[in-house]
């Protein structure tokens, strides 16, 4: 009438975990030149930082904490405008750039727990290109269509053989459909 439980690994009940602080600073600079009133070009470069911790080990073989994770992010990209703002169509590539990126693992059957990809030769990366577009065909109903490619680099870590860090799929595209109805004599919703 029982069922089973999966060995975890190590003596049940909590372990000793250290704690720990983390700090840093970040950076964001971009240059926006805009040579004619429809177009605007810019190129981006932003940091950010993501705070290590402590994990509850449950089990022995659960680090007592992870370290913290960084990444960089570039980016160029275009916004134009047309036919009086009805019209705006904008393009963007970038390439984000983890080191020290943290995952969460599973260390037994039942217990999962947050590492870093410290093995990893190179670190992760993720880069792409997105092209979107909105028409205001009224003052009331607004089209739009968005497409994004992508392209991510994978990163293992030497947990039960490895596991891959999956950084979504290839292609994303969407197309949504706005419109403010009115309701009564003063009161107006968006659909």
């Amino acid at each position: 009438p029982f069922v089973r439980s999966v060995p975890i690994g190590g003596t049940p009940g909590l372990q000793p975990s250290d704690p720990k602080s983390f700090d840093d600073v970040t950076y964001k600079a971009q240059i926006t030149w805009k040579p004619i009133d429809q177009l605007q070009m810019y190129a981006q470069y932003a940091e950010g930082f993501r705070a290590g911790g402590v994990t509850a080990r449950i089990t022995p073989n659960i680090p007592p904490s992870f370290e913290p994770d960084t990444a960089t992010s570039t980016e160029l990209g275009i916004k134009t405008q047309w036919m009086n703002r009805r019209l705006l169509a904008n393009f963007y590539i970038y390439e984000i750039v983890w080191d020290n990126l943290q995952l969460g693992a599973a260390f037994t059957g039942q217990f999962n727990g947050m590492v870093n990809c410290t093995e990893q030769k190179d670190p992760a990366k993720s880069r792409g290109w997105e092209a979107e577009v909105t028409f205001a065909a009224t003052d009331r109903v607004t089209i739009g269509a968005n497409y994004t490619a992508k392209v991510g680099a994978n990163a293992t870590i030497g947990v039960d053989g490895g596991l891959g860090l999956t950084l979504g799929g290839a292609f994303t595209e969407s197309v949504a459909k706005s419109a403010t109805i009115s309701i009564g004599e003063e009161t107006e919703e968006s659909i």
